[in-house]
């Protein structure tokens, strides 16, 4: 069971800061903003620390349902001492506190509604997990607290178990966010090509611990609930000691036995390089073991920029279909035709998509391309090259545009009907039965209208709709199951998808065609600059996004890239169809 150190039980009741830089704020009222001491460097964070103030007997009904939501700002109350001061003998027998935390907007409306009933009206945005995930869950709340009157003044007379509110400026003064990664796939730990998974979580900041050590400290604890399953790690059997910030070089002293052996190092190095880069700034890493060096003659150090190209970018190619040949565009606006038969799509191909370079096969530079017979019925493959030849792999009713993993596997979803809808896999490397049908029961009932496999491997993405609308859902991919969905947006209607890195995901909405930027870790939604009701498709890569247009009345549709927040024709052949980046 994954430990709580995370959760609510996380400060030490100390007034004292220790390492980190701090200021003290009471919460008896509406907090005050303080300014924090400069902190000692990189490795520490600013945060302003909140003080519980107990219940007072002058308070009306709500000031002390407000006093008690301070309350529950106060971490440093550990034991929620002071919390618990706000309820009932009866209830503070009954109320249990929770692991997570409901974060709501700025500036709660507490009411007395009647006599011995105060009422919370708050917008919900998030829930922060124990385990530091950060999921966002958009509603209307509306929480009855009944009071009563004691000696001692009103007390909360029952409270629900778990419930722990938290404002938007709380979370701000007393959290941390931190990427933290991971390898992509499960026993994924020798396989050089994996590709980092970033887990982005929200920190509750420790006076005892630097910044960089409670990100450490949470690294070692595992990937959170929204990648469990999906990714591995180096840290099995390993705590950490402390880290000793130098000017020139970070000293990580871990403790412990690595469950794998010989000890990953590979991996654990990319995961500490990558987890701690914002906060090294170019410094040299280095790692000891029970006190002692690594090695047993030397230490491992990890330089800056060691693990640069652990992250497998494909090129920055866009390609597309042109009167049905299938070429590609460079940075510079010239176009070139892909030889041979795998080139000639004709009219029986349509929407391609590309592995990029390298390829998928370990020892294989060679780019594959997949793309949808134009019935729908079936995807076929091909390896990029002149002289090969398109093979069948998929067969299906209804299928979605193909969309590929860097591993090699090919996915797409068989729409079977309005209301089912298959996701299937095709692995080249599979000898028996290439295809298999993926467990993804948060989809049933659903019509799936687009499906895309993130750049990291581990991240999926679809468009879905039901019987309340259309919707942008995550999930991951957990060995032969695709798991912990969540439903970031919903829109009238949503055209096109593309990954432009593996935390955010552009979406092409309505007939104005407007491009609007989710970011997966939080669930913010901000709309691009440059609207061009033009626009019927997207990609994306990196900072790179491109859009395809319908045709006008000059013939046929252009290639946008958008610039300084114009689109800008990249002066492609006119009548370019089905854009695409590689491993889009």
């Amino acid at each position: 069971m994954r430990s709580k150190k995370f959760g609510v039980l996380v400060l030490a009741a100390s007034v004292a800061c220790g390492g980190s830089a701090c200021s003290v704020i009471s919460v008896g009222g509406p907090p005050e903003l303080a300014r924090p001491a400069d902190a000692a460097d990189s490795m520490t964070k600013p945060f302003q620390r909140m003080v519980a103030t107990s219940p007072q007997a002058d308070w009306t009904p709500t000031q002390t349902v407000q006093g008690l939501l301070a309350a529950m700002a106060s971490f440093d109350d550990v034991e929620q001492k002071i919390l618990r001061e706000y309820l009932t003998p009866e209830a503070k027998r009954a109320w249990k506190p929770g692991d997570s935390f409901t974060v709501v907007e700025d500036n709660p409306t507490v009411n007395q509604v009647k006599e011995g009933m105060v009422q919370i009206e708050a917008t919900q945005i998030a829930i922060i997990h124990d385990d530091g995930w950060y999921e966002p869950k958009k509603e209307k709340r509306t929480l009855q607290v009944p009071v009563a009157k004691t000696k001692e003044g009103y007390r909360v007379s029952r409270l629900d178990n778990g419930l722990m509110l938290l404002t938007a400026a709380d979370v701000r003064r007393a959290y941390a966010q931190a990427d933290i990664y991971f390898l992509s796939g499960s026993g994924s730990l020798d396989d050089t090509r994996a590709i980092p998974v970033v887990d982005h979580v929200w920190l509750p900041v420790n006076p005892r611990r630097s910044l960089a050590e409670t990100i450490v400290d949470r690294l070692l604890e595992g990937p959170s609930e929204s990648l469990e399953g999906a990714v591995s790690t180096a840290f099995e059997g390993i705590s950490l000691d402390r880290i000793d910030p130098g000017d020139e070089t970070v000293v990580v002293r871990l403790e412990g036995q690595f469950k794998t052996q010989p000890a990953p190092v590979q991996a654990l190095t990319r995961q500490l390089q990558w987890s701690l880069r914002e906060l090294t700034k170019g410094r040299t890493i280095e790692v000891r073991l029970n006190g002692e060096p690594f090695y047993e003659s030397s230490p491992l150090t990890i330089v800056p920029r060691q693990t640069e190209t652990w992250l497998r970018s494909p090129e920055s190619k866009v390609y597309f279909v042109q009167n049905g040949q299938l070429m590609w565009l460079g940075k510079d606006g010239a176009s070139s035709a892909i030889p041979g038969p795998v080139g000639q799509l004709g009219e029986i191909y349509k929407e391609p998509a590309i592995t990029g370079s390298p390829g998928p096969r370990e020892g294989d530079q060679a780019e594959y391309v997949a793309a949808l017979k134009n019935d729908g019925r079936s995807v076929w493959i091909s390896r990029l090259a002149g002289d090969a030849q398109w093979e069948e792999a998929i067969k299906g009713t209804d299928l979605t545009a193909p969309s590929w993993n860097w591993n090699g596997t090919l996915w797409t979803v068989d729409r079977v009907d309005e209301r089912t809808s298959y996701v299937l896999r095709y692995d080249m490397s599979a000898l028996d039965q290439p295809v298999t049908r993926i467990a993804a029961p948060e989809l049933n009932g659903k019509q799936v209208k687009a499906f895309k496999v993130a750049r990291d491997g581990t991240r999926v993405a679809a468009i879905v709709a039901d019987g309340e609308g259309v919707s942008v859902m995550v999930g991951v991919i957990t060995g032969d199951k695709l798991d912990h969905f969540q439903t970031l947006w919903s829109a009238e209607e949503i055209k096109d998808l593309a990954w432009s890195d593996s935390e955010h995901l552009l979406a092409l909405v309505g007939s104005g065609r407007t491009i609007s930027e989710i970011d997966i870790s939080n669930g913010t939604v901000r709309q691009l600059p440059g609207t061009d009701k033009r626009i019927t498709s997207i990609t994306a890569l990196n900072d790179r996004l491109v859009a395809g247009t319908e045709a006008d009345e000059k013939g046929g549709g252009k290639v946008l890239e958008l610039t300084q927040d114009k689109w800008v024709d990249t002066k492609a052949p006119e009548g370019a169809l089905y854009l695409t980046f590689p491993l889009d």
